[in-house]
């Protein structure tokens, strides 16, 4: 959105802001499998909860799915790596400007055959 109103928003628009709104927090019981999907600086909340479950030692199977416009723009890269180590951890991350399609049914299918 950002980007967006850099470029269009006139000199003198005035916004209406409010405070982020809704739940967004892992389950109170944690499912067997996990599948996270975020893309840009959505990351940022999902990090948190994979902190957590990593803090936690959830043992159950996490899918990460992460969405970035290049290598040099993915945030928390280098935590990613290590969290890629973690025998529970399958990690995926999409740089949708060198080739990497958006988001879709088939992609999910392929690094998350069991999402439905």
């Amino acid at each position: 959105m950002s980007k967006h109103l850099a470029r269009t928003a006139a000199v003198g628009t005035v916004l209406h802001l409010s405070q982020a709104e809704g739940g967004f927090t892992l389950p109170p019981l944690l499912p067997r499998r996990l599948l996270m999907i975020s893309g840009g600086s959505g990351i940022t909340p999902v990090m948190s909860m994979l902190r957590t479950l990593v803090d936690f030692r959830y043992e159950g199977r996490i899918t990460f799915v992460h969405y970035a416009r290049t290598p040099e723009e993915t945030i928390f890269a280098a935590e990613l790596d290590e969290v890629a180590e973690l025998p529970n951890v399958d990690l995926h991350v999409f740089h949708t400007r060198t080739g990497a399609k958006r988001l879709n049914e088939l992609q999910l299918r392929a690094v998350a055959p069991s999402y439905a």
